[in-house]
């Protein structure tokens, strides 16, 4: 097992910034990998009670919005997106026993570093989507709520690290992987990871809150406002923008026509055909086939899985929250974790980052570790 979890360790960082292919099938090996130890793995997983009644839960309630959609067996094949959820309590069982923690967000640091100079390089080539920083993935918004995690990392090191040459280093780092966030010219995460920034450096060093405030002010201001950088043309971003704000505003017609269990996790254009059999308000469902730019996770989940489902996927989170912040009194590690996962839900009013294996897979990754990590041999004490 340790040399397996040391094997582990140094592969499962380098591929969350290059692949989320690899990423994914790495994951399902950690997520299969304690049935081979079933009887001690039925001991460990006995501690997270309660993440699993909630997991099974949202599972019911899941299977409910599906058997209600109009596409149930399109719903049921998308649950495989929450497959990843055990992943949390898998990497914990593998990674309890003493691992190198430093060596591993080191690695994660380095590649996602890596990844922003790719898609500079791309965006010189003019080869990067919009013009946009996107890393290895798909798309800027997923890349840019990816790199929220490692940005609060080496921010949350810099701080830590007591040698001159690390926080050198440490800090170049920051440097690169803030501007790839600004050139994924994704506003919500310039605001989200300022705001979390706030959080972390509050902890470490309260004389640098007020300069922060100012530079975070003038950032989001700069970024909102304007278009320094001219990434986009600024009729597409205005149009971004519209397009979200009267999905908002068409929302509530939408939800309250199946409030407790949403129309299930099914293709959009499946949910307008259905639709326009109702005769539903034609302009309405002629907003509703952009539902990829309804940038809102939580309007997201509503809508799909309604208030039993909302309820019950945010409870996880919530809990897992609750649990980072108990542990944060005496591990620096999960405080940095505490940070990511308020900085993943908050992104989630700006980004449908609730779907994006990209973002949940090294979110989940870290998290598993916080939840054994041993505070008294960590190299993150203070």
């Amino acid at each position: 097992m340790k040399a397996f979890a040391q094997l582990i360790s140094i592969i499962v960082p380098i591929s969350f910034p290059l692949s989320v292919t690899l990423s994914s099938i790495l994951f399902i090996i950690l997520i299969i990998f304690p049935i081979l130890k079933f009887k001690d793995f039925a001991i460990f997983s006995k501690k997270f009670k309660l993440f699993y009644l909630l997991f099974f839960l949202f599972l019911l309630s899941y299977t409910l919005s599906a058997i209600l959609s109009c596409d149930t067996v399109d719903a049921i094949k998308r649950a495989r997106e929450y497959f990843f959820y055990l992943g949390i309590i898998s990497v914990a069982f593998i990674f309890r026993e003493k691992i190198d923690l430093e060596k591993i967000l080191k690695i994660f640091l380095f590649f996602s570093a890596i990844s922003v100079l790719y898609s500079i390089l791309s965006i010189l080539r003019g080869t990067a989507n919009e013009g946009r920083a996107h890393g290895f993935f798909l798309h800027p918004l997923t890349y840019a709520g990816f790199l929220i995690i490692p940005t609060l990392f080496s921010v949350g090191l810099f701080f830590i690290k007591k040698k001159s040459t690390q926080k050198i280093i440490l800090l170049l780092i920051s440097l690169i992987l803030f501007l790839g966030l600004i050139l994924t010219d994704s506003r919500g995460a310039i605001v989200v990871t300022f705001l979390s920034l706030l959080i972390l450096i509050y902890k470490f060093s309260k004389k640098l809150i007020l300069p922060l405030i100012v530079v975070a002010l003038f950032f989001s201001a700069l970024f909102i406002i304007k278009n320094p950088l001219n990434l986009r043309e600024k009729a597409l971003r205005e149009q971004s923008l519209k397009k979200r704000l009267e999905l908002i505003r068409a929302f509530p017609e939408f939800f309250l026509k199946r409030a407790l269990f949403g129309y299930g996790r099914v293709h959009t254009q499946k949910i307008v055909s259905h639709l326009e059999k109702e005769n539903f308000n034609r302009e309405k469902l002629d907003l509703l086939r952009y539902m990829n730019h309804f940038h809102v996770s939580y309007l997201q989940v509503l809508f799909y899985f309604g208030i039993s489902g909302f309820l019950l996927l945010y409870s996880l989170f919530f809990y897992l929250l609750y649990i980072l912040y108990k542990k944060s009194r005496e591990s620096i590690f999960s405080f940095l974790n505490l940070v990511n996962l308020f900085a993943f839900l908050t992104y989630g009013l700006f980004e449908i980052n609730i779907f994006a294996d990209e973002i949940l897979l090294p979110l989940f990754f870290f998290i598993g570790i916080s939840l054994v990590e041993n505070e008294n041999n960590s190299i993150f004490r203070v």
